[in-house]
C-alpha cells in the first residue's frame, strides 16, 4: 500500500524535481514566439488530466456523478487555471488569484498527498491522475511566472480574498444544493483531528501568499531600479 513518504511517494517526488529542473532549462531556451504555444499545450494537458481525475473519482472511487464537480481547492485550481490559460489574456486578473492558490496547494499536496494510500497501487487511476494534475499545475504556474505571463504583485492583493470568497460560495452551493458531503473543507479540517478548517486555513494561506508575493515584488523592484540610473 503506497504511503506518504513511502518508496512510491519519494520516487515520484524525485522524478518531479528532475522534471522541473529539466523543464525550466528547456523553456529558457525557447524563443518567445513559440512560448505561447507551449504554454497552451501544457494548459491543455492539465485540463485533460484534471478532467480525467474527476471522472475517475466520480465513477471509480465514489460511483456518484455529482463528484464530477471540482470540490477541492486543487481540483478547482487545476481546472480553472487551465481554462484561464487557454482562453484568457496574458497576466489577466484571474491569474492573481488562481496562480498563488494553485502554487501553494500543489506544493502542499505533493509534499503530503493524503490520497496516495487510497488503493493498493499508486497507479490506481484516481491516485495517479491526482498526483499528475498537481504536478502539471505547479509546472504551468512556474512557466507562467518565469515567462511573465503572470507577474506577482501586491498591487493586485484584492484578487485573492475575492477569489477565495467566491470559491467558498461555490462550496456552499455544492454542499447545500447539490448535496456533496463536503467541499473546500467547509465541513471537515484538511487534516483529521485538527482545527484546520477553512476559516483557519484562509488567514494562514493569505499570510503565506502575501509574504511570498511581497518578496517577489521587492526582488523585481531591486532588479528594475539599476536600469534607471
Amino acid at each position: 500500500m503506497p504511503q506518504i513518504f513511502g518508496i512510491e511517494h519519494i520516487i515520484y517526488l524525485i522524478i518531479n524535481i528532475i522534471g522541473y529542473i529539466v523543464g525550466i532549462i528547456l523553456i529558457n531556451k525557447v524563443k518567445d514566439e513559440k512560448m505561447k504555444m507551449i504554454i497552451k499545450i501544457v494548459a491543455a494537458i492539465l485540463l485533460i488530466m484534471v478532467v480525467l481525475n474527476r471522472i475517475s473519482v466520480a465513477f471509480i472511487k465514489y460511483h456518484d456523478a455529482y463528484e464530477l464537480v471540482p470540490s477541492t481547492f486543487c481540483g478547482f485550481s487545476s481546472f480553472t487555471l487551465a481554462i484561464a490559460t487557454l482562453f484568457g489574456k496574458k497576466d489577466n486578473l484571474y491569474f492573481h488569484f488562481i496562480c498563488p492558490l494553485g502554487f501553494l496547494g500543489a506544493i502542499l499536496t505533493l509534499a503530503y498527498p493524503d490520497f496516495i494510500g487510497q488503493a493498493a497501487s499508486v497507479f490506481y487511476l484516481p491516485t495517479i491522475t491526482g498526483l499528475l494534475h498537481h504536478s502539471i499545475m505547479l509546472f504551468l504556474i512556474i512557466i507562467l511566472t518565469i515567462k511573465q505571463y503572470y507577474i506577482p504583485t501586491i498591487k493586485k492583493w484584492y484578487a485573492l480574498p475575492i477569489g477565495l470568497g467566491l470559491t467558498m460560495l461555490l462550496g456552499v452551493f455544492e454542499v447545500y444544493v447539490i448535496g456533496l458531503k463536503d467541499a473546500f473543507y467547509l465541513n471537515s479540517p484538511i487534516l483529521p483531528g485538527t482545527i484546520l478548517y477553512w476559516y483557519v486555513l484562509g488567514p494562514i494561506a493569505l499570510a503565506i501568499l502575501y509574504s511570498c508575493i511581497g518578496l517577489f515584488d521587492l526582488v523585481r523592484i531591486k532588479k528594475i531600479k539599476p536600469k534607471h540610473h
